[in-house]
């Protein structure tokens, strides 16, 4: 089994509102790769994978071309936030995947609010979305106004009509 990463150090999403309300530290968010591939045996390659060839059963890796053969690959690129088309996306709004961008958003969220009280709109109501939030809102406190946008009528859709009934309450009791 190999891994091929262009990053040695995976942020862990699940982790990040516990980073950014302070419960957990950065280091703690991040997976070091090469020792997880290290203690379970695999093969780690830090370089990016820029294609396949089926024919030929090979991963193609690197800038000089080499080719890492493959019966079977697991393709997971990440999740990445798409702001083309959004007026004043690129300007204004901090993507939160990849990880490493809504870090350094986050940074300059913090420094600026020493400055000036800010307002805060999270767009997307699931549980990401709320967690993020709530994550931000324990920092920030008085220093920061929340808002969350959400299509539909009720925030975590598709969660039970009770975690919907405690959010709400939490929301409401942050403020």
């Amino acid at each position: 089994m190999t891994l091929i990463s262009d990053v040695e150090h995976a942020a862990y999403s699940g982790m990040l509102p516990g980073h950014i309300s302070g419960i957990s530290s950065r280091e703690e968010m991040f997976i070091d790769l090469r020792q997880l591939c290290d203690f379970s045996g695999a093969r780690f390659v830090h370089s990016q994978a820029y294609g396949i060839d089926l024919k030929r059963k090979q991963v193609l890796i690197g800038f000089n071309g080499s080719m890492l053969p493959a019966d079977v690959i697991s393709i997971n690129i990440g999740g990445t936030s798409c702001m083309a088309g959004v007026a004043g996306g690129d300007e204004w709004a901090i993507p939160t995947k990849p990880v490493p961008d809504l870090l350094r958003g986050w940074a300059r969220v913090q420094t600026a609010v020493a400055h000036a009280r800010m307002r805060i709109v999270v767009v997307g109501g699931g549980a990401g979305g709320v967690e993020l939030a709530l994550a931000m809102h324990s920092q920030l406190r008085t220093k920061a106004e929340f808002s969350i946008i959400h299509a539909g009528p009720h925030l975590l859709r598709g969660h039970n009509s009770r975690a919907q009934g405690i959010v709400d309450r939490l929301l409401y009791a942050a403020g």
